[in-house]
């Protein structure tokens, strides 16, 4: 069950880096609102899902968020 869980985490945070890579390069500020939109999502999910009100789960999961969402614009800013 953990192996499957990890596995669907890893697709589908891939899946949004790479939606995010081509957002980025074409649509910037659409990017930006969606970048925001998806990081509180997440936030919200993981603290329905542990159905916890920890500052360790919901700083990580904003960090996770954030990584997944923007760095494919770091990405694009550090190649040009």
């Amino acid at each position: 069950m953990l192996a499957g869980q990890l596995a669907l985490g890893v697709a589908g945070g891939a899946g949004v880096w790479l939606g995010f890579n081509w957002l980025w390069g074409k649509l910037p500020a659409a990017a930006l609102i969606a970048a925001l939109v998806v990081t509180v999502g997440l936030v919200w999910v993981v603290r329905k899902v542990r159905r916890a009100e920890d500052t360790q789960t919901t700083v990580l999961a904003l960090l996770v968020g954030l990584v997944v969402t923007v760095s494919p614009a770091a990405l694009l800013l550090v190649s040009r």
